[in-house]
């Protein structure tokens, strides 16, 4: 067989290879977010955490605490940088078809003296970025502790945004009820809700448990757990191509003797009918 022909016939399919993979369909905006997510950690790894937050934040940045939600960037440029040590990546990332924003989310490792062999502490980080001038910054990061460290590795599973049905600004108003509904239907069945609303391979993430990945999972956390809250929504937001949008807030634990305040993002994006779904559902803030 001629060289030049069998070097082309291997060109031709790991082209086709590439083109079939779900890489190739969502785009080069959510695998440029999920390198910056990794560049992002490795300044903090090889140089110190304040300042790899001082660089990747925006100076809107927006972190939670106790039910508050405050400046990060502030916050991170107050801090002194100290010899301690965190690390994450990136185990689910996604993108607006526009490429404007983004989302990131996966677990961290904390250690407070960053010669120490172990990691200490850990947990999961969820990230909203957005492209300005060329450059994404994150513009909002809120995370949960779990008990132990997590057992996911960095192979990113990427999320495509399907398309849309009407124009950008009616997106917005969708999203907008889409968002009242499902707290609507959280007060009276919760299970429904989800089941209405989330996506297939959703996430959910609860201070104190590991992630609970895919709808199915999810369903069966939510038979088992007896947790009640009220939702108050502080800003909805959508992506230029009006098909990513996220919305957080506050949250109040309505349990008996252990009301309390904390906050939530949901990250939604159209699936393949069109159709608004939750691919993330957080509670947290520390």
């Amino acid at each position: 067989m001629d060289i030049k022909y069998q070097r082309g016939v291997i060109l031709l399919l790991i082209y086709l290879a590439f083109s079939s993979s779900s890489i190739a369909q969502v785009g080069k905006h959510v695998l440029e977010v999920a390198q910056e997510e990794r560049n992002f950690a490795a300044l903090s790894k090889s140089s110190n955490t304040r300042d790899a937050f001082v660089h990747y934040f925006s100076d809107e940045a927006l972190i939670f605490s106790e039910g508050k939600i405050i400046n990060g960037y502030e916050s991170w440029k107050k801090r002194t940088a100290d010899g301690s040590e965190l690390f994450w990546f990136p185990v689910v990332a996604g993108s607006a078809n526009a490429g404007d924003v983004a989302f990131t989310s996966g677990p961290w490792f904390y250690k407070e003296n960053r010669d120490e062999k172990a990691y200490s502490d850990f947990g999961y980080y969820n990230s909203i970025w957005k492209k300005k001038d060329g450059t994404w910054k994150v513009i909002l990061d809120i995370g949960i502790s779990v008990p132990g460290e997590p057992t996911e590795r960095d192979s990113t599973i990427y999320f495509a945004a399907g398309p849309r049905k009407v124009g950008q600004g009616i997106m917005k108003e969708t999203i907008e009820v889409t968002e009242r509904n499902f707290i609507s239907m959280l007060d009276h069945d919760k299970t429904s809700a989800y089941q209405h609303f989330g996506g297939t391979r959703m996430r959910l993430y609860r201070p104190g448990i590991y992630p609970v990945v895919g709808i199915g999972g999810v369903i069966k956390y939510l038979e088992k757990s007896s947790n009640v809250a009220s939702y108050r929504t502080a800003e909805t937001w959508i992506g230029e191509s009006g098909d990513l949008a996220y919305t957080y807030g506050f949250v109040t634990n309505l349990a008996p003797g252990s009301a309390r305040e904390a906050n939530f993002l949901r990250i939604w994006m159209l699936d393949e009918k069109g159709d608004w779904k939750l691919v993330i559902d957080v509670i947290g803030g520390r």
